[in-house]
């Protein structure tokens, strides 16, 4: 008898439960010593949830056993529940750092490296809890494992037939590999993968629901499913619409054995539409009148809260009715992904003096992915996008020849504005040749409120008429706290104040792990590549180029109080014969403490205090250590090519490093150094050599240009 199966699969890369940090006595116990007991601690105040249609709630039940390893050893050892905390009470060697892995029968092993190994069988059980991988890692100073995260990507899928017992998933082209083993460093966040498997076979026990886990983010062109019992396959399912399983997406896909798949739920666009243009899929693509309803009709934020609308390769005109912008506002609250493919879906507008699109809507959570905004022309602030209300993640986008056409102060931020009640994060995107007409901040204007996170991004070019300060980005909020991390800055260029980054009004201003570099000379004649009204911390950066600021170098530091000023583990190198006299500079008075051993072209005025060093390098160059040019490589890089004599300078530790920006809080109530170190942390960036230095082990390696 034929029977109408259906496959439903959902794809998701699982965060791990958490639970609640359990305060450690005030005394320390003795270091351990091989064979003795020591209780690990797990976070229990923020529940991880993942919403599949219902709330699904992952969290420690009594008894999950987990593995607890280090350098040459492990054991695995059952959660305990004890008034609400959970407690892993382990007998390890003596070790500084230790690794957690649930569930404890996945092979894993902490490399000589310090790296955590994990590997990822190719024959599952289909139980969710034996291929729900999370990892976390502690130190024996901590003991706490606090937030354990996910190693995997993973797939559910629903079968109605009793008489199955075994599936194949894999991938349509079958030489791509989806098993294999994870590498991850102390964030459990920066995971590394090798393939060695391309399908993934799955026990089966007739009808029911089933999990399997994938390598994280494994870009599949396909999905391919057959299914059968111990004789013979009854039927297959393929999908040519291409997939990944990264973190905190979800792909339901309806699968009809014997056919083909479809995505439920999700929405998908075409410049031109296909089919009925319902934009349920593929085959009937919406067009781009469908995508503008979707952005901009408040009656759509039910229909898509929670799915995703997939944009395909093209150019989009989003101009709106008579000629404004896409406005999006919805009349619930309203989470949405917007995903393209990067590089090759553009969107633009044909309105004039408008941005792309504008919200100021607080229901709006808006996700854009994979976006390319280019030239649009704003007579207001934001050449491409406008932000007052809602939050946002601006993921893997190009911001090309945006600008703001106005001479009014404060229409501002070439490519974006961030103002009002608006929240945003903005990670792996580039930001080219944008520029604004009045104030500055010629990518990036930030007027709005809270924390602002700006990861893993490129600013070249912006703010090439050298108009008003901050020629990339520009901070003008009290109440905003700035984070900045692993961005490269090359040939921006301003008025006034800071050609890379001005900080005009905020609290805090805290950067980890940039390249700053002006082969073209284009810092303002006062003041170098940073100057900061607000306290700053300025942490594992390079800075080079032949020409800074005549007087404030190429950081300006401007707050005048001990506690509010710090650089940490710096390269800051400038050419011999340039008109500067100093490398940091300061106001008046300001006084800022240093940790590790910053090197500096010159020797500065600043007053140093603290724990660090800074070493005067006046007879080096810029161009001596970087090449003539100083000019970035191909892949963003800042070439290193000497000389010997820096050879011998040791950088701070791991621990240094973190101790001193733990310790960094400037107004005496606010915690910026150690929020930021957790955001560093979860992001993957605070990462370290095998020497356990937070740049390279050979010389003097810092800054974002060798991918640290």
């Amino acid at each position: 008898m034929n029977m109408k199966r259906y496959i439903i699969l959902l794809a998701v890369l699982l965060a791990a439960a958490s639970c609640a940090k359990v305060e450690q006595d005030s005394k320390d116990p003795e270091p351990a010593q091989k064979g003795v007991e020591v209780t690990f601690s797990a976070d229990t105040d923020i529940v991880t949830r993942t919403t599949l249609g219902e709330d699904w709630n992952v969290t420690w039940n009594e008894g999950d056993l987990v593995s607890i390893l280090w350098e040459g050893g492990s054991c695995i050892v059952p959660a305990q529940i004890v008034d609400g905390k959970v407690l892993f009470k382990a007998t390890v060697e003596e070790a500084d750092e230790y690794y957690a892995v649930y569930p404890s029968t996945i092979t894993a092993k902490v490399e000589a490296d310090g790296r955590l190994t994990l590997h990822l069988p190719a024959s599952q059980t289909g139980k969710f809890e034996d291929c729900a991988v999370i990892a976390s890692h502690t130190t024996w100073e901590e003991k706490n494992f606090g937030r354990f995260k996910s190693a995997v990507g993973m797939i559910r899928f629903t079968i109605d037939d009793e008489t199955l017992t075994r599936a194949i998933f894999s991938s349509t082209d079958d030489k791509m590999n989806i098993v294999g083993s994870i590498s991850t460093d102390a964030g459990c966040s920066d995971f590394t993968t090798e393939g060695t498997q391309p399908e993934i076979e799955v026990n089966l026990d007739g009808s029911g629901t089933y999990f399997l886990a994938t390598l994280p983010g494994v870009s599949l062109p396909g999905l391919y499913f057959k299914l059968g019992d111990n004789n013979l396959w009854k039927g297959e399912a393929t999908s040519d619409k291409p997939a990944t399983i990264p973190a905190g997406n979800v792909l339901c896909i309806d699968t009809p054995v014997n056919g083909h798949m479809e995505a439920l739920g999700n929405f998908y666009i075409t410049v031109t539409g296909s089919g009925t243009k319902d934009g349920t899929s593929w085959e009937n693509a919406g067009d781009q009148a469908q995508l503008i309803t979707y952005l901009s009709d408040p009656a759509q934020g039910a229909a898509l809260h929670g799915h995703t609308i997939f944009v395909g390769e093209g150019e989009y005109d989003l101009a709106g009715a008579e000629g404004s912008a896409i406005s999006v506002k919805y009349d619930t609250p309203t989470i949405l992904f917007v995903s393209g493919v990067e590089g090759k879906t553009i969107f633009k507008t044909s309105a004039a003096d408008e941005c792309i699109l504008a919200c100021a809507s607080s229901n709006v959570n808006l996700t854009l992915k994979g976006i390319t905004f280019a030239d649009a022309k704003h007579n207001g602030a934001g050449g491409a996008l406008n932000l007052t209300a809602g939050h946002f993640d601006i993921q893997h986008c190009i911001f090309s020849g945006n600008a703001t056409t106005s001479a009014t102060n404060e229409q501002t931020g070439g490519a974006i504005y961030l103002g009002g009640t608006s929240a945003a994060n903005i990670s792996y995107c580039s930001f080219i040749g944008n520029k604004t007409a009045k104030t500055g901040g010629g990518a990036i204007a930030i007027y709005s409120a809270g924390i602002t996170r700006i990861l893993n991004c490129l600013f070249r070019g912006n703010n090439p008429d050298k108009i008003g300060n901050g020629g990339a980005i520009l901070q003008k909020k009290t109440g905003n706290t700035l984070f900045i991390a692993n961005c490269t800055f090359d040939e921006n260029a301003c008025a006034t104040n800071g050609p890379d980054i001005f900080s005009s009004a905020g609290d805090a201003l805290l950067i980890y792990n940039c390249t700053m570099v002006n082969p073209m000379g284009n810092n303002a004649a006062s003041n170098g590549s940073i100057r900061a009204n607000v306290p700053m911390l300025l942490a594992n950066c390079t800075m080079a180029a032949a020409k800074v600021g005549t007087t404030n170098g190429f950081a300006g530091f401007y707050k005048k109080d001990e506690k509010l000023n710090m650089i940490v583990n710096n390269l800051i190198v400038v050419d011999e014969g340039s008109s500067i006299a100093k490398a940091v500079a300061s106001g008046a008075n300001t006084i800022v403490t240093t940790y590790g051993h910053n090197v500096l072209s010159k020797t500065p005025t600043v007053t140093f205090k603290g724990t660090g060093t800074a070493t005067d390098i006046s007879g080096v160059t810029a161009t001596s250590i970087f090449g003539s040019t100083i000019a970035l490589s191909e892949n963003g890089l800042l070439p290193w090519s000497g000389p010997a004599s820096l050879e011998g300078f040791q950088t701070a530790t791991a621990a240094e490093v973190e101790a001193a920006l733990k310790a960094y809080v400037p107004d005496g109530s606010n915690h910026y150094g150690e929020d930021f170190y957790n955001w560093l942390v979860e992001a993957g960036v605070f990462n370290t050599d095998a020497a356990g230095t937070p740049r390279g082990a050979e010389g003097w390696w810092p800054g974002s240009y060798q991918n640290q």
